[in-house]
């Protein structure tokens, strides 16, 4: 269940703390809970961590798009295709 993965990814970050993967992870079960906020949140965090990986900025462009940021959304997709180039 999603549940039962919010808290496996949950314990792997707290172990792994800078795998943006598993941060990755937890973003896409917690929108896919409807929890969008938290999701940015983690979503952002993995742009920090990697900021030069244009597929994260994307990830999180498209949840800034979701929840009717578009202004944002559209820093974020530019960003990853600036870093394509």
């Amino acid at each position: 269940s999603y549940k039962d993965a919010i808290t496996v990814l949950r314990k792997l970050i707290m172990l792994a703390p800078n795998d943006a993967n598993a941060v990755l992870q937890l973003a896409y079960v917690l929108d896919m809970t409807g929890d969008l906020d938290e999701a940015i949140l983690r979503a952002r965090q993995a742009v920090v961590m990697v900021p030069e990986n244009p597929s994260v900025r994307e990830i999180l462009g498209r949840y800034l798009e979701k929840n009717r940021d578009d202004a944002a959304a559209a820093l974020q997709y530019e960003a990853a295709v600036d870093l394509l180039n």
